[in-house]
């Protein structure tokens, strides 16, 4: 919902439905099961109604390779498509979805994909609100930058947060980690800890100046083209 207030993105800056296929492992499949979920939100905040479709084709091959059948009731993608042209009802489902399968996952001791799930998100929605900004003059982009910051990094706070309270760490989970140990560097936080560890992240950025917002942006497109890319065999 964030993003409808900073710009329409453009069409290119949402992952190719076509990638899917290549997503060979689970954590590919939950970081872009996050990431899907997301740019058909945007989709669908635009009414842009044959990418929704595309999208929801898209989500329902991630939700057979990682056995989410029983989280993603059948009754709930046919409601999507039924409210195809309602986006704020769309927007609901596409939340009811998202809660079901990472709910599932964290019932069935896969909590890791769970949290892959919402870091792909994250990152996405961040991908495209830093891309979507548009220049209305030095004053209005710092003061839009500010609220992009301000208003994600609440969500990172408790990102990563549970990414530190994983039981019995895996190694895919370190790896995700250490992924996004920068943004929670450049977010306030003491980084490679578990969250009980944590400095307290300072919440005030009305300071943030544009080669910061510049520094964040540059770093979440690393992360995001690293989240995207396909498996070689």
């Amino acid at each position: 919902m964030l993003i409808k207030d900073w710009g329409k993105p453009r069409p290119e800056l949402l992952n190719n439905p076509e990638n899917v296929s290549g997503y060979l492992t689970k954590k590919k499949q939950a970081l872009n099961f996050g990431i899907y979920t997301t740019d058909m939100a945007t989709a669908g905040i635009y009414e842009q109604t044959q990418t929704v479709l595309r999208y929801k084709e898209t989500i329902a091959q991630l939700v057979e390779a990682m056995g989410l059948q029983s989280a993603a009731d059948p009754k709930l993608m046919q409601k999507m498509e039924d409210n195809i042209n309602n986006k704020n009802e769309l927007l609901t489902i596409v939340s009811d979805l998202y809660a079901s399968c990472t709910e599932f996952l964290s019932n069935d001791d896969r909590d890791f994909y769970a949290l892959a799930m919402l870091t792909g998100g994250w990152v996405e929605g961040m991908f495209i609100a830093t891309n979507s900004i548009e220049d209305e003059g030095e004053a209005s982009s710092l003061e839009k930058m500010k609220q992009i910051v301000h208003d994600n990094k609440q969500t990172f706070d408790v990102l990563w947060e549970e990414l530190g309270r994983l039981d019995d760490i895996p190694d895919e989970a370190v790896y995700l980690m250490l992924d996004m140990s920068y943004v929670a560097h450049l977010f306030g936080h003491e980084t490679l800890v578990m969250a009980s560890k944590r400095n307290d992240p300072k919440n005030d950025f009305s300071n943030v100046t544009r080669a910061y917002f510049d520094e964040l942006k540059s770093h979440i497109h690393t992360l995001r083209q690293e989240f995207i890319k396909i498996s070689v065999n």
